[in-house]
């Protein structure tokens, strides 16, 4: 699969912006390699219905988002699902996940800011994060 890459400004660092030659032409995804290359996803049993979620940490204003991903979560607990617009998708902004980087697309970072508290976590599904990226092909 041949890749082009393209250098934008985010929000926090100048990150790269991945469009990969796929059957649409319209999609595409922030570049986390290093994330992916850290393992930080562990695989999902296809036999269940676990799926994951994030752990928002609590936050104010421009405070780096920090984040947990809870894997294999269940249906058990309750958590709120994240719809959000993509946006420009050249705009990206950096969240924390498990300790690591991870670049997302603005719009995802400003809802994010917007939802979480001020004195403790929340769990959301985003599928941006929740979903790795990395296998979904």
């Amino acid at each position: 699969m041949e890749m082009e890459v393209y250098e934008q400004e985010s929000l926090q660092s100048t990150t790269a912006i991945v469009r990969a030659e796929l059957p649409f032409s319209n999609f595409y995804t922030p570049e986390n390699s290093q994330f992916y290359a850290a393992q930080v996803y562990k695989p999902l049993d296809s036999k269940t219905e676990a799926f994951r979620v994030l752990e928002v940490l609590q936050g104010t204003g421009d405070d780096i988002i920090r984040c947990n991903i809870i894997e294999p979560f269940h249906l058990e607990s309750s958590y709120e699902a994240l719809s959000y617009r993509v946006g420009d998708p050249h705009k990206t902004g950096q969240v924390m996940v498990n300790g690591f980087p991870f670049n997302v697309f603005a719009t995802l970072v400003a809802a994010i800011k917007r939802l979480r508290h001020p004195d403790k976590s929340r769990l959301l599904w985003t599928d941006q994060i929740c979903i790795n990226q990395s296998d979904v092909f």
